[in-house]
């Protein structure tokens, strides 16, 4: 029988005694599971500080594994985790059980630290199993080309992610009787209308197009087909072959648009160095009659920044000047956890598949019934400990100090999803998914062999460094555009077709186990 929640709250000792055959007996000791881990995202309650909804998922585990265990957790803050873990891998003795987010899990499988937990899923993991017969994807990203799986993919269903939007003032476009536009050309019309006619009223021409986020720029690739935001510039067109956008002819035409918009003062002289603070000065000042934002954020901005008679609206996914209309989208994954050799494998297993039940999913989203969410009507409801925290907290913090939304053993639950988001959010993914392009996950865990990872280290950084650089010089007029043919001879003499063919390979070997499910094209 599951144990109440007063339980957890009071911390009582895990030597429970108990009686069988009329005999007074003591619980065996618990096995110890240890964890590496981020510490909590709420630092004021750390992980080993027996947090209740981590001691509910720990209980949930312990009735399918028939014995007591207890987690032992080994934590760093993000400034140093990444270090600690590498080092902790590459010492290979006194692993704890779990390691999160080993990015390169198929190194470490080959080395031996790591184990394939493949045949442990297809025997003790019941709910894992039926993940990856459901949704081949999450079977395709941490898969190696020798069909090891040294980590469990987390992958959002392509209905759940948000992507690129832009956000215009509907009162501006009202001042100047112009139409919600529908196209790119349009919508250059409308922010230079802003800007030359003083949208504004305060008698200058500093009405700016802003970005929410460093690199929100980028989404506006999708406009001349281009992938550019999330996918590190690889792009597989509708034969199926790999292309690096940053070398393609369009590429021209979409940064020499960014260039004039830079040149002429309309965007924002800050967009490739956006943050929260300068972003929200700048929504403050009207000055902003566009936003390269997120779909869906138009109420929220009208909501979060309110100046007089002011107000926002979401645009369509614009058509580009070559009749390109979709909507680029990260892939969403995450290869959250991996068990070491050091752990007991059948029990590992159950733990994980126990956090990637539907009830696992639940506790880690929402916590514990009565205590963090109620249930009406099939509505899941956070509760006023939650949303009205008492130290004045956001929802998302009272869940981490409780334990909930973790990062490792992490489930996910996909009831409600439209309570997570804004209305409006997830009204714009809905409308937007036949516009939805996902990059394949060429450097979201998406595995390949050793071999083509040396050639993929040993070119993609210097050619990463030229890239970034000399488009931004492009951008902001610092390089002249007569150089872009020079620029992508050497994109080539850097030897990005020997990357292309490592990607031609993980591409091919995605899709032919995803095929046309995923809207890659």
């Amino acid at each position: 029988m599951k144990k109440s929640v007063a339980c957890v709250a009071l911390g009582l000792s895990a030597a429970v005694i108990f009686a069988r055959a009329g005999v007074e007996e003591t619980a065996p000791e618990p096995v110890v599971v240890p964890i590496m881990t981020v510490e909590n995202y709420y630092a004021p309650t750390p992980y080993s500080s027996g947090l209740p909804i981590i001691e509910e998922f720990r209980m949930m585990a312990e009735e399918r594994l028939g014995f007591p265990i207890t987690f032992e957790f080994i934590t760093y803050g993000w400034d140093s985790y990444m270090e600690q873990k590498e080092l902790m891998l590459a010492a290979g003795t006194d692993l704890p059980w779990f390691i999160w987010n080993v990015q390169d899990h198929q190194k470490w499988g080959e080395a031996g630290v790591l184990i394939d937990m493949l045949p442990l899923i297809e025997q003790y993991a019941p709910n894992m199993q039926k993940e990856l017969e459901e949704r081949p994807i999450l079977k395709a990203v941490p898969s190696t080309p020798d069909g090891k799986m040294y980590g469990y993919a987390m992958v959002s269903p392509p209905q759940y992610i948000n992507g690129g939007g832009v956000v215009v003032r509907q009162d501006w476009l009202d001042k100047f009787g112009l139409s919600v536009p529908t196209t790119a050309t349009e919508w250059l019309n409308v922010v230079r209308t802003f800007h030359t006619r003083d949208a504004n009223g305060d008698g200058k021409q500093n009405e700016l197009v802003t970005v929410s986020a460093n690199r929100q720029h980028l989404t506006m690739g999708a406009w001349f087909g281009l992938q550019t935001w999330r996918s590190g510039g690889f792009q597989v067109n509708r034969d199926g072959a790999v292309e690096y956008a940053w070398i393609q002819p369009r590429a021209k035409e979409y940064v020499e648009m960014v260039r004039d918009l830079y040149t002429e003062g309309i965007l924002d002289p800050d967009f490739t160095n956006m943050n929260r603070e300068r972003f929200a000065a700048r929504m403050n000042s009207d000055l902003v009659g566009s936003v390269i934002t997120y779909a869906g954020t138009a109420s929220a901005y009208t909501e979060t920044y309110p100046i007089p008679g002011a107000s926002y609206t979401d645009l369509p996914v614009l058509i580009g000047p070559h009749g390109d209309q979709f909507m680029e989208l990260s892939a969403g994954v995450d290869i959250p956890t991996s068990i070491t050799r050091d752990a007991d494998p059948k029990t590992a297993i159950i733990i994980y598949d126990t956090a990637r039940s539907p009830e696992g999913g639940v506790n880690n989203l929402y916590g514990i019934k009565g205590l963090t969410y109620e249930i009406n009507d099939g509505v899941y409801e956070l509760t006023d400990l939650i949303n009205n925290h008492p130290d004045g907290i956001a929802a998302g913090q009272a869940m981490n100090a409780l334990g909930g939304r973790r990062n490792f053993l992490r489930g996910h639950s996909y009831v409600s999803w439209e309570q997570q988001w804004s209305v409006p959010a997830m009204k714009a993914a809905r409308d937007a998914r036949p516009y939805h392009r996902i990059d394949i996950p060429f450097t979201e865990g998406l595995q390949i062999d050793l071999a083509d990872l040396a050639t993929v280290d040993r070119y993609l950084p210097d050619i990463l460094t030229y890239v970034d650089e000399n488009i931004i010089k492009f951008m902001i007029g610092e390089q002249s555009m007569e150089k872009w043919d020079e620029y992508v001879q050497t994109v080539n003499k850097l030897g990005i077709d020997r990357v292309i063919a490592v990607r031609q390979k993980q591409a091919d070997r995605f899709i032919g186990i995803v095929g046309d499910d995923y809207p890659w094209r």
